[in-house]
C-alpha cells in the first residue's frame, strides 16, 4: 500500500545533493505511507475474521487459508499453553469446526479489543507525524490525512 500511495499522490523521494540520501521530510512522508499501509492490511485481516460478509462482500477465510494475519500474529503473543496448542491444531484448516475453533480462542483474549487498541495506537502515531509534515508541506499532509481519515474505523 505505501508504494501504492506514493505513487497515487505522484510522490517521488527527491535526492539530497549527490550523496543519494534522501532528506527528513521525505523520510517522514514515507514512514506515514508505510503505516497508512500496515493499518489499511491489519484492518483488511480484522474484517475478513469479525465483519458481517454483506460488508465485505465475501466470507473471510483467512484463517482457513493459513494467512499470515495481523489477528494471528497477535494472538501467538498473548495465548496461553492450551490456547496456543488449539490455534496450533486448527488454523489453516478449511472447516467449520476448526474456525470456530480459532475464533473461539480469539475471544478469549479479547483480540478484538486489542485490535482497536492497537489502530487507535497507529492512529495517533500517524497523526502526529503529519502534525510534524505539515509544518513543511500543508499540501502533503492533508492528503496523507485525507487517506488517513478515508480508512481509520472503515466500517469496524
Amino acid at each position: 500500500m505505501a508504494i501504492l500511495l506514493t505513487s497515487n499522490i505522484g510522490y517521488e523521494p527527491k535526492m539530497k545533493n549527490d550523496e543519494n540520501k534522501i532528506n527528513d521530510e521525505d523520510k517522514l512522508v514515507e514512514s506515514i505511507c508505510s503505516d497508512l499501509g500496515v493499518l489499511f492490511q491489519a484492518q483488511d485481516d480484522y474484517l475478513d475474521c469479525f465483519s458481517d460478509p454483506k460488508f465485505i462482500g465475501k466470507t473471510g477465510t483467512d484463517i482457513q487459508e493459513n494467512k499470515c494475519s495481523w489477528l494471528i500474529c497477535k494472538a501467538i503473543t498473548l495465548c496461553n499453553d492450551d490456547q496456543l496448542n488449539q490455534l496450533k491444531q486448527n488454523y489453516g484448516i478449511n472447516n467449520d469446526l476448526n474456525v470456530s475453533k480459532v475464533k473461539s480462542v480469539y475471544n478469549e483474549i479479547n483480540l478484538q479489543e486489542h485490535f482497536q487498541i492497537f489502530e487507535k495506537e497507529l492512529f495517533n502515531s500517524i497523526s502526529e507525524k503529519l502534525k510534524t509534515l505539515s509544518k513543511t508541506s500543508n499540501q502533503k499532509s492533508e492528503i496523507l490525512s485525507y487517506f488517513l481519515n478515508k480508512i481509520f474505523k472503515r466500517n469496524i
